[in-house]
Order: C-alpha cells, then sequence, then structure tokens
C-alpha cells in the first residue's frame, strides 16, 4: 500500500484529468423543435451535416465529399450552442463538447495530445460531432498575434486532424464564435470549415416562435405575443428568455401572497422597462457588415482582418 504523501498527488492528477477532459454530453433534450424559427438557418444545416450523416451510402456511391467542418457565427445569445446540441440529436450522432479548458495545458505538447485522443475517440464512436465553442480562443489568426504562445502549436494539430491521413468519415467538426474575422484563415479554407453558416438576430416573426416556446407552460391567457414580439426588437433569444423568466418572477412573487393575480402584459411592461437588447445597434450593423463581406468575398477564404473595420468591432464577445 503507498504512503499517504504519494497517494494524494495521485488523486489530485486524476480528478484534474477528468476535469479537463472533453466531455460526451446528452442531446436527447434539443431538437430543432426546441427552436423558434429559423427555417431556413435549420434548412441549410440539414443540407450541410444532417444529410450526410443519415444517408452516407449515397455520398459514397455518388462521390460527393461531406463538409469537415461546420462553423456557425453571429452575435452572443442567437442560439449557436443550442442550434450545435439539436444538430447532434436531428443526427443521433455522439456530441463532444469541447472548450479551450477542456483541451489548454501549460505543459508542453499536452493540448496537442488532448487533441489528438480526442480525434480518436470520436473516429470509435461514429456518427459523431466535435463541438468546439468560443473557437476562436482556440484557433486564433497567427497574424493578428503579437506574441507566439501555445495555441499556435494547437491550432497546428487541429489543422493536422483535419486533413489527417485517415478521413474524417461520419465525424464532423462543428465549432461556434461571435469574431469569425479574429479566426486563422488556415481553418478557413475549404476543406475545413467548408461552410460558414450565419445566426442572425431573430425576426418578427421568429421572436413570435422564440417566445411561444419560453412561455409554454405558462398561464399567458392574457399575454399577447403579438405585442411582446414587436416590443423586443433586435432582442436575442437569449434575451427574451431572460425577459419571459423575469416577468414571471415578478408575477410569482406577487401570486404567492395573492392567488388571484394573474400573469398579465404588465409584468412583461416592468421587465422590458430594465431589460434591453445585449446587442447594440452598432453591433448589429457590425455584424451585418461581416455578412456581407463573406457573401461578397465568393466565400471565407479571400477574407481578411484588414477588411473588417477595427473601430466597428464589437466590444462584447460574451
Amino acid at each position: 500500500m503507498l504512503p499517504l504523501h504519494m497517494v494524494v498527488p495521485r488523486l489530485r492528477k486524476k480528478v484534474e484529468n477528468q476535469k479537463k477532459r472533453p466531455m460526451r454530453r446528452r442531446t436527447k433534450d434539443f431538437t430543432f423543435r426546441s427552436i423558434g424559427g429559423y427555417d431556413a438557418v435549420k434548412q441549410e444545416i440539414r443540407d450541410a451535416i444532417v444529410m450526410p450523416m443519415k444517408h452516407p451510402s449515397v455520398f459514397k456511391r455518388l462521390n460527393v465529399r461531406a463538409p469537415k467542418g461546420i462553423l456557425l457565427w453571429g452575435a452572443p445569445g442567437v442560439g449557436k450552442t443550442l442550434f450545435a446540441r439539436s444538430i447532434a440529436s436531428e443526427c443521433n450522432a455522439k456530441f463532444y463538447h469541447v472548450r479551450s479548458a477542456d483541451i489548454m495545458s501549460e505543459w508542453f505538447g499536452v493540448s496537442e495530445r488532448r487533441i489528438k485522443l480526442l480525434f480518436q475517440k470520436a473516429k470509435r464512436s461514429r456518427p459523431a460531432i466535435i463541438f468546439f465553442d468560443e473557437l476562436e480562443s482556440v484557433a486564433p489568426n497567427r497574424q493578428a498575434m503579437a506574441i507566439e504562445d501555445g495555441r499556435t502549436s494547437l491550432l497546428a494539430s487541429l489543422l493536422s486532424e483535419m486533413d489527417g491521413f485517415e478521413p474524417l468519415n461520419q465525424v464532423t467538426v462543428l465549432a461556434a464564435t461571435n469574431i469569425p474575422n479574429r479566426l486563422d484563415a488556415a481553418l478557413l479554407r475549404p476543406g475545413r470549415f467548408d461552410r460558414l453558416i450565419y445566426i442572425p438576430l431573430p425576426n418578427l416573426s421568429e421572436r413570435i416562435e422564440i417566445l411561444k416556446i419560453h412561455l409554454n407552460g405558462k398561464p399567458v391567457s392574457e399575454v399577447d405575443v403579438n405585442y411582446l414580439a414587436e416590443r423586443t426588437k433586435n432582442f436575442s433569444g437569449a434575451d427574451i428568455e431572460l425577459l419571459v423568466n423575469s416577468a414571471t418572477t415578478l408575477w410569482l412573487k406577487k401570486y404567492l401572497q395573492d392567488k388571484s393575480q394573474k400573469l398579465s402584459i404588465d409584468y412583461f411592461d416592468l421587465a422590458l422597462g430594465a431589460i434591453k437588447p445585449s446587442v447594440r445597434p452598432e453591433d448589429v450593423r457590425y455584424y451585418e457588415f461581416l455578412r456581407n463581406t463573406y457573401e461578397r468575398s465568393g466565400g471565407s477564404s479571400s477574407f481578411s482582418l484588414s477588411r473588417a473595420r477595427s473601430d466597428g468591432a464589437p466590444t462584447y464577445y460574451g
């Protein structure tokens, strides 16, 4: 039996490794039905990811290569992570949700090894989706970095796995970012992230659908959903969820004291007085500028930092 002074460090190291290990997360509770609106985005995702995973033999017979990587980008709170989880559920695929903290290490070579092991694990459990949340923290633009750090070799490992000798058959790399112009250009060329799907702020009809989802199960007979949708212009999906939760909490405080209180539109007006859109109008214009730049370039490979005005960049990247 090992002495205590040797057992404790080993246990601590084991726990730390478990915390940093990329987790396979459950996705059964997430489907496209849990996302209000965005029919065009859903169809684009079905064509790019769901169809190749559900019909691999057809793609192989016709010699059509399925996209290796899909990048979801847009303002904070529009539902990029929710889309990623729903995609895995629609494909009935294993879902590996990877954050920078899961793979980054201060020890030389450890981060690169974690990337390699992650792809090996995904290939063994295919069909699988590897989802990199906040990709810019893992693969920043090398030309824009003042000092090279460990992320340079980590990016090289990621590129190597995506371009590996063994094809990523039934393994799709999915990623999300709020700032696509800060990603390394080597990632965005065709053959790596083949498709870049922009998720905008919800329009009026989409806000109605999102409100209906979040109001489900609540006593909202006296709430005009169309009125709320008009009052929540430039609200993201996360903002709408916060609005519904705040209004319901205000009503619940009154209801616990007086059971005759009903969830009326007045509570939503009170919540709207305290909640503002998390994405500013100038940020919305900046994202539309990025969108137009991508569309004019005919793809992402010709996009460069110099074409995106730094003075118009959003100040919040949460």
